[in-house]
């Protein structure tokens, strides 16, 4: 059966930025940021076939990926996840600590989270240096 593709505007730069300082600033090789409903987000690799783009999964699913012009590639049948992608890139470390107060995991590693500050804070310790510096 052929899949029909589309294309949505989806601004992640806010993530690729995140993603990127990890990736040039910390010992992260594969950089990737968990978000919303199961959403895992990474880079692509710079000799990948699409360099820069970032790609998007779903409950661990293949659903997409984004260019740096801001083009999401798709296919219509998953559609139904332009809406929640393009609320989760407004504010990713906002939406890095809903996803670990709600999981009880680190945003960007998945383990569990034990110290009240990495509660709080929805990432644990370590990520928090390699992601996002000494804020």
């Amino acid at each position: 059966m052929y899949k029909m593709f589309a294309e949505f505007d989806l601004d992640m730069n806010a993530y690729r930025n995140v993603l990127q300082h990890a990736k040039h600033n910390s010992n992260v090789t594969y950089p990737k940021i968990r978000v919303g409903d199961n959403y895992i987000i990474t880079l692509a690799s710079v000799v990948s076939k699409n360099p820069h783009f970032i790609y998007i999964k779903h409950n661990k699913n293949y659903i997409g990926k984004v260019s740096p012009n801001h083009v999401f590639y798709t296919t219509t049948d998953n559609e139904k996840h332009v809406a929640p992608l393009q609320e989760l890139s407004k504010n990713p470390e906002e939406m890095l600590t809903t996803y670990g107060r709600e999981t009880g995991e680190c945003g960007i590693c998945g383990r569990e989270l034990t110290l009240k500050e990495s509660i709080d804070r929805g990432i644990g310790p370590i990520c928090f240096a390699n992601f996002f510096g000494n804020k």
